[in-house]
């Protein structure tokens, strides 16, 4: 298992402040009715406030070491979420015709990179999983778009709820949004493409470094496939009982090429 520095300690405590304190002080200055948008301060604000609270979950999450994402991941979803949330702010989807394809473009990127590697880590660390790369990259794609349509459908929700046009402009909005969805994911799978051609699955899955706890991933994704296997326990993942995961061969970690026991 990759050691957990103090540095990295306190590096990700800095981020739990900052990322989420960032989007705090916007909510704050919408509230105040200092937004540039000309949403409605309970969308702006709104917006500020739920976006602050996932961009939360992910540094606290490896603080308190249940789920400790590479920081390329972290940034990542931030990125993303600040994208939509501080553009929202200073009125780019305002005066920004073209601001809301772009972002759901980022977004159908993002959301599919996530997809693909959550898919893949269960591909490579599972006795249940065996599928190729074509059929999890149609899943991720299926996926996103899928995101996507529910996405929409929220926003025609919430639009309805308020009574106001706020999220929802009209259906040639809903399409624009939708095909800029699709553009993103398949922009993402084209990238995944180009990359297995050089590299093999377990390679791409071994660079995410979570280390261990892909693991305790494809145990669990294994128990709800039915399999009878043990799920390692915090704190047991290199345990001597599922051997030391540091010292095991790279062809050793992954449990889909034992097949099912």
């Amino acid at each position: 298992m990759i050691e957990y520095t103090k540095r990295q300690l306190y590096f990700d405590i800095a981020l739990a402040i900052i990322l989420p304190g960032i989007l705090f002080v916007l909510m704050v200055m919408a509230i105040m009715g200092h937004s540039v948008a000309n949403f409605g301060t309970d969308y702006v604000a709104g917006t500020q406030g739920v976006s602050m609270i996932v961009v939360a979950i992910l540094p606290i999450l490896r603080i308190t070491g249940r789920f400790r994402a590479p920081y390329w991941f972290l940034f990542l979803v931030t990125g993303c979420l600040y994208l939509h949330a501080a553009s929202l702010y200073l009125g780019f989807y305002q005066d920004l015709w073209y601001w809301s394809v772009v972002a759901h473009a980022v977004a159908g990127v993002v959301v599919s990179m996530i997809v693909f590697t959550g898919l893949a880590v269960i591909q490579t660390y599972s006795r249940a999983v065996n599928l190729g790369v074509y059929p999890l990259m149609f899943m991720s794609f299926i996926i996103t778009v899928g995101f996507g349509c529910a996405w929409e459908l929220m926003e025609w929700g919430v639009d309805r709820l308020a009574g106001v046009p706020w999220m929802s402009y009209s259906i040639f909005d809903t399409t624009d949004d939708l095909v800029a969805d699709v553009v993103g994911s398949l922009v993402t799978n084209l990238g995944i493409l180009v990359m297995v051609k050089t590299r093999k699955m377990e390679d791409v899955v071994e660079a995410i470094n979570l280390g261990a706890q892909m693991r305790v991933i494809g145990a669990k994704w294994d128990r709800r496939c039915g399999l009878d296997v043990k799920v390692p326990a915090r704190g047991e993942e290199t345990s001597i009982e599922f051997g030391k995961w540091e010292n095991m061969p790279k062809e050793e970690r992954f449990s889909r090429r034992k097949g099912p026991q």
